[in-house]
């Protein structure tokens, strides 16, 4: 699950262009956030801690991170715009890697969460 990092709002802005063509959506369906806790409750686990961790490493440039992208959670809103929303989406995002992205996208800047859900004990 994405986290907090030190990308210069980087997250934050891309964020809001995701936000930006959510609503170009026909008939989006709607959805509650749903948390870890209860997640694991549905599964009948235990959410029992969490951790962060934050990754920069290099990347081939804006293009290799949009692929990053579209292999990740985010690709679900890719598939759902009509083509013409498809193509805004993939110029919206290119231009603000190469035009805020603090290292021009050369660089996959990333905060991660680790979540622990474990199987409740039972005892006798």
């Amino acid at each position: 699950m994405p986290g907090l990092s030190a990308d210069g709002g980087r997250w934050a802005a891309y964020g809001r262009i995701v936000d930006e063509f959510v609503r170009r959506i026909r008939d989006p369906e709607p959805h509650e956030p749903v948390t870890w806790s209860s997640r694991a409750d549905r599964a009948g686990l235990h959410h029992s801690s969490h951790t962060t961790t934050e990754v920069s490493m290099p990347i081939d440039g804006p293009e290799a991170h949009w692929a990053w992208l579209m292999s990740h959670g985010n690709r679900w809103l890719y598939d759902a715009l009509d083509p013409v929303d498809r193509a805004a989406l993939r110029e919206r995002v290119l231009r603000s890697l190469r035009e805020d992205h603090p290292a021009g996208g050369t660089r996959l800047i990333a905060g991660a969460e680790f979540h622990r859900i474990v199987k409740p004990t039972v005892t006798p």
